[in-house]
């Protein structure tokens, strides 16, 4: 079983993305907002407005204000140029916002990421589509940069029917590209840990991190979307809100003592909130094609929830593309996983690969 989750998104190293492009009601009057880059004074503001357009949006999770400063240390980004925000008319802090994410791949394809989103009492205004606009052109702007040669695209997602956002994208030439289901487990009745022969689990330790980014990527390389994180990105990631390492596990081979296998888990305790549960998360978890049917993955599955149960934590959390080529879904439902919620994720080509013609 080769095993692989996302947290719901194909980019492989995100739980979520927060708030979605915001969707404007038809009818509403259509006004120009004026867009500004933000600085770090804008952060709590910021804060506060992805949290709103959750409540509102019904989201079950908290954007915690670490997560924003996060942006500012982004390797691969710069909120000067990859963000912009729009201030309230009357003063009462931010009412729009948007940011591209794009992590250079140098291989298979090139992706750029669009967040962001509409306070709730200024959507109808035309302002979801004056971000999504300016996000549109940043991000062509950033692929533009990239090797000739590779795909490149620009993705967006919503929550399963929301037909206000579904409508936006597909006014601005997104297609529906891939579907991310959201899992859900209590932590009773847990099987027992075992370890498939030759291979031995192990705690996620200081000096695996390294030499877990190239099974990572190896281990990614056949699933739809997937780029190769660089190790600046890799490093950042490792060390975002949420990641817990001391309830992470790698799989060694016995014969050879490399690692073929890994799980990267999380917990997001400002959840709890909303959801009610103490989640831990199996945000990314990986097979090398050569080692895969050998139960790898659902023994670092298991080790993962029975760390999760010990640490007090009463339910867990994976996402995973639904047409996931390892088989993986079918791991996580014999599991005991069940299906919670589902993201579409759209896709605009702004450039073919040398070799294909536009979708």
């Amino acid at each position: 079983n080769g095993g692989e989750c996302t947290g719901g998104s194909p980019n492989g190293d995100l739980r979520r993305g927060g708030p979605k492009p915001a969707a404007d009601h038809p009818g509403g009057p259509h006004t120009v907002a004026a867009v500004r880059p933000p600085t770090t004074d804008d952060i709590d503001a910021i804060h506060r407005l992805a949290n709103e357009i959750l409540r509102a949006e019904g989201q079950p999770m908290v954007f915690a204000r670490e997560e924003v400063v996060e942006f500012w240390d982004d390797p691969h980004g710069d909120p000067s140029v990859d963000q912009v925000v729009i201030d309230d008319p009357d003063g009462d802090g931010l009412i729009g916002w948007a940011t591209v994410g794009h992590t250079p791949s140098g291989q298979r394809l090139e992706r750029a990421f669009l967040d962001g989103g509409v306070r709730p009492d200024h959507e109808g205004q035309g302002i979801g589509r004056r971000l999504l606009e300016w996000s549109i052109d940043r991000a062509t702007e950033r692929l533009a940069a990239t090797p000739a040669h590779l795909e490149a695209s620009v993705l967006v997602d919503r929550a399963d029917g929301d037909d206000g956002r579904r409508r936006l994208f597909e006014r601005f030439g997104f297609h529906d590209a891939r579907y991310f289901d959201e899992l859900l487990r209590d932590l009773d009745d847990l099987p027992e840990p075992t370890s498939p022969d030759g291979i031995t689990i192990l705690p996620w330790a200081p000096q695996h991190s390294a030499d877990v980014r190239p099974v990572a990527n190896a281990a990614f390389a056949d699933h739809w979307g997937s780029t190769p994180r660089d190790e600046a990105a890799w490093t950042h990631g490792l060390s975002t809100h949420g990641t817990r390492l001391d309830l992470s596990f790698v799989a060694i081979d016995e014969g050879t003592r490399e690692i073929v296998g890994y799980s990267l888990n999380s917990h997001y305790p400002d959840d709890i909130d909303i959801t009610g549960r103490r989640d831990g998360w199996i945000d990314s978890i990986g097979t090398l094609r050569s080692h895969r049917g050998r139960g790898i993955a659902s023994a670092l599955i298991v080790r993962s929830l029975h760390a999760f149960a010990a640490t007090g934590l009463d339910h867990t959390m994976l996402g995973v593309d639904s047409a996931n080529p390892t088989g993986a879904y079918g791991i996580y439902t014999r599991l005991g996983y069940e299906p919670l919620r589902r993201d579409i994720v759209s896709r605009r080509i702004t450039r073919p690969a040398a070799d294909q013609t536009p979708a």
